[in-house]
């Protein structure tokens, strides 16, 4: 209600001014370089997590175990002090250092660190495979299908230009899930 946001300037602020005339505030350089790159390191992880468990097909009420490898003093440290908030976002039981990956788990990297989630218990490796295989061939064969489209003269001089920048987009889309596809494969491997 901006009236009385303007009363409450007003009487508050001792300014000649109103507070729609005035102008922003002039701040600071209010980041933390370190506190930034901190919180990016916990977001990334936690999506690379989600990332994993959604094309795993984990069900959402599993919670898995983080293990990191290979992490710097300074990852592990940043997974001590976040150890409450990932776990909370990321759905983990546990999360932890070690020197070494379990059997079983799908992989991915973070900075200089191998995330890896302990999902044998969870999913069938083999199941889950074979149906990720069969959705890339699927990707794959929509590709073609765009390709052998984008391809043809007469389908080519004859589509509105709005029609053609859809197939693109659309091919492009089939392009990035392939790719997403086949990473997924081969955290499996």
């Amino acid at each position: 209600m901006p009236f009385i946001t303007e009363e409450l300037w007003g009487r508050t602020a001792k300014r000649q001014k109103l507070l729609i005339e005035s102008e922003w505030p002039a701040l600071s350089k209010l980041t933390e370089t370190a506190a930034d790159d901190e919180m990016r390191w916990v977001i990334d992880l936690i999506s690379g997590i989600r990332s994993v468990r959604s094309e795993m097909n984990v069900p959402p009420s599993a919670k898995t175990a983080l293990v990191l490898k290979d992490a710097n003093a300074e990852s592990r440290a940043r997974l001590e002090r976040n150890r409450d908030v990932i776990m909370t976002l990321a759905r983990l039981a546990s999360a932890h250092a070690a020197d070494a990956l379990p059997k079983g788990s799908a992989q991915f990297v973070l900075g200089e660190a191998t995330a890896a989630l302990p999902l044998g218990d969870v999913i069938d490796f083999a199941k889950e495979r074979a149906r990720l295989e069969k959705e890339l061939k699927k990707a794959h064969d929509e590709i073609d299908r765009f390709d052998a489209k984008l391809a043809n003269e007469q389908f080519v001089s004859r589509a509105p230009e709005e029609v053609l920048t859809e197939q693109r987009e659309k091919r492009a889309e089939a392009v990035a899930l392939a790719a997403r596809l086949k990473e997924a494969v081969a955290r499996l491997a």
